[in-house]
């Protein structure tokens, strides 16, 4: 398996979970302790891979080796900068057959193949709604975000609910969880002690009833790294 993933943490990926990291670097226009996360660099709708126009320039070699395994590079222009909402063009979620997001800022190219590949567009107030969210499979969800938990709900999604400060992102007050995890092969592995957390008692029943095992991979607390955006 492989994935696109903040160079800040690819080494570990590997060493921990086997999984081929590709280290982004980051992108001069966003904030600079977000500028190489996946969730803020990379979307992924079944074979096509989104990522801003000039980034895919300053990067083609990390990406040709996803179009040498089958994927198709969509470039984007929407309006980019390091202030909100300018940076969550490619910051939506896929669930299912649904795409949710702040609908007005996801970026055009991601609405318009969604929509030809039969996806619904569901508009949400969080912007960050990647980074916000813990996807362990198309029926279950975990978030600290009302807005995802209302909206994921009215299409029969299992929502824990939870409230978590303590995830650290560097430059900001806290990070998210979805930034924060990786799911694979049936497990949750956490950039940090998962014990460190505010709702781990939450997480953890969740985590039980859906048969998934939780694994630190780091010491110390929980950071967010932006996630990863895995290659089928």
């Amino acid at each position: 398996m492989t994935g696109f993933v903040s160079r800040d943490i690819s080494a570990k990926l590997y060493e921990e979970v086997g999984i081929e990291a590709l280290p982004l670097a980051p992108y001069k226009k966003i904030d600079y302790p977000v500028a190489s996360h996946a969730d803020m660099l990379i979307n992924i709708i079944e074979e096509n891979i989104f990522c801003y126009s000039d980034y895919y320039e300053e990067n083609r070699k990390i990406f040709s080796l996803a179009e040498k395994i089958g994927y198709s590079i969509v470039k984007c222009s929407p309006p980019v900068s390091s202030r909100y909402p300018d940076d969550i063009g490619l910051n939506a979620l896929a669930i299912g057959k649904r795409i949710f997001g702040k609908e007005d800022s996801i970026a055009p190219e991601v609405k318009r193949v969604a929509r030809e590949r039969g996806y619904d567009i569901i508009n949400v107030n969080q912007g960050y709604t990647s980074c916000s969210t813990l996807v362990l499979n198309e029926r279950n969800i975990i978030t600290a975000d009302i807005s995802i938990k209302k909206a994921a709900e009215k299409y029969g999604i299992n929502v824990t609910l939870i409230e978590e400060k303590n995830i650290r992102l560097d430059g900001y007050s806290y990070g998210f969880i979805g930034g924060a995890t990786l799911v694979y092969e049936n497990k949750i592995y956490f950039f940090g002690d998962a014990l460190k957390l505010s709702s781990y008692s939450k997480i953890k029943q969740t985590a039980d009833a859906n048969d998934m095992e939780i694994i630190s991979i780091l010491s110390g607390e929980v950071v967010d790294f932006g996630g990863i955006r895995l290659l089928k």
